[in-house]
């Protein structure tokens, strides 16, 4: 009798803290806007061979990001955007089907320097586009989600010097500065492509400012979502152009390939979306080079404290980036996430990434956030993490790897259908590994 009563408490926290996570780290409100018809990347079927068990993570202190091969010099990615042989260093060798499928896909090369101390940014950005819809599009429109409050917070994203194929536009802000347009200097047909360059610079608010912790510096952590200009999404209805929403997602946009260079101080632990290609050393700083697969966002952390653990499942590294005196936590946290990727990987398919990074980030009014490659996970859980609330958040935001980032939806017009699927995901842990 007291087992089944155990049970039954543990169903109920766990209901009651999946919809919880549900409303604070992905659910939008329905007022946001305009209605897309959800796509998807595709998902390869093979089942894992990986077992539950799994061999003990071994500790590092403050380690990097990831590990490079070799130090190597770090190519401007700003010259070299056609270029994309590094891509499938962050694809695993059975995935590589995606990257040749996929090779027509929207790319991104950025250079940032972050001025850690002054909470600020700066850099410049190559799009790679091709028109990819069945229509002719005379104008681009991008995204500068930063300067639209909510849940970012009192932030700030400037952009300057926009060019297309190499010449000078007039663009046009709109949306309190949230909506860039760019016109094209030539009407674009379906299959044709087009060049976009552009300076930007940025500001990252203290403690919050509003926002709930994606954009923000608090207690030496600086998180970077949508902190350059990102393009918006054109579906049947035309552009997506939301307002950015108090709660929930704050991006939505179209899967692209991603070659980003950082410059950071030399004592800064950095995780990110993708993997590091590459560092080199330039006085005080690190220039370090990522390069990701086919991935919905570009997301960033860092900070000078941060520690790790690690472990492999199947060709994965998964990284576990915890603040000093949460060891025991951040042990905890990577196997949990060592688990349900081993049991998503066996369900729904393989993860397809050589990397996935599970992160302590001071947030409020949320659990946990997901982003390709890399989940964050509120540093209050941490204070509690043998309680089920921690597990809980752990296995749903590793779930939205599936549904979100591989198959993707309209997460301001339809979250339900990721966070759904995700709720099912994290049961499904449960089931499997608590039995």
């Amino acid at each position: 009798m007291n087992a089944k009563r155990t049970l039954v408490k543990q169903l109920i926290i766990f209901l009651v803290w999946s919809s919880w996570i549900v409303f604070g780290c992905s659910l939008v409100s329905s007022l946001a806007g305009a209605t897309a018809t959800p796509g998807a990347s595709s998902i390869q079927t093979q089942n894992s061979a990986a077992t539950l068990s799994g061999s003990p993570p071994a500790e590092t202190a403050a380690p990097q990001a990831s590990a490079p091969a070799a130090e190597e010099t770090v190519s401007p990615t700003i010259e070299n955007t056609q270029t994309r042989s590094n891509q499938e260093q962050a694809l695993l060798p059975d995935q590589s089907l995606d990257y040749a499928v996929l090779s027509n896909t929207n790319h991104y090369a950025i250079d940032l320097q972050i001025d850690y101390q002054a909470l600020a940014f700066q850099g410049q950005e190559r799009l790679a586009y091709i028109n990819s819809e069945d229509t002719t599009l005379d104008r681009l429109y991008f995204r500068l989600l930063p300067n639209g409050g909510g849940s970012f917070g009192d932030g700030s994203l400037q952009v300057s010097d926009v060019q297309v194929d190499q010449q000078p536009v007039e663009t046009q802000l709109s949306l309190n500065d949230t909506v860039l347009e760019v016109p094209l200097a030539q009407p674009l047909s379906p299959g044709q492509n087009a060049q976009i360059d552009m300076q930007f610079q940025g500001e990252v608010p203290e403690d919050f400012g509003g926002g709930y912790g994606i954009f923000n510096y608090t207690e030496g952590v600086m998180a970077l979502a949508a902190w350059y200009p990102t393009l918006a999404v054109y579906d049947q209805e035309g552009w997506n152009l939301d307002p950015v929403s108090d709660i929930g997602d704050s991006v939505y946009s179209d899967i692209a390939f991603y070659d980003v260079t950082v410059t950071v101080p030399d004592n800064i632990v950095l995780a990110a979306t993708g993997v590091d290609a590459g560092r080199i050393q330039e006085g005080g700083d690190t220039r370090i080079h990522y390069v990701s697969g086919p991935a919905r966002d570009f997301f960033m952390i860092m900070s000078p404290d941060f520690q790790s653990v690690s472990q492999t499942v199947g060709g994965t590294t998964i990284n576990s980036y915890y603040l000093p005196g949460y060891q025991d936590a951040g042990q905890f946290g990577l196997s949990v996430a060592a688990d349900s990727l081993k049991i998503f990987n066996r369900e729904f398919g393989d993860y397809p990434y050589t990397e996935l990074d599970m992160v302590q980030a001071p947030m409020r009014n949320a659990a946990g956030v997901e982003y390709p490659s890399i989940i964050l996970i509120g540093g209050f859980l941490y204070d509690r993490y043998n309680e089920p609330t921690f597990t809980v958040a752990t296995a749903h935001e590793v779930a939205h790897q599936w549904w979100y980032n591989l198959v993707g939806n309209d997460v301001f017009d339809n979250p339900w259908m990721d966070e759904s699927l995700t709720t099912y995901s994290s049961s499904l842990y449960y089931e499997f590994e608590k039995g």
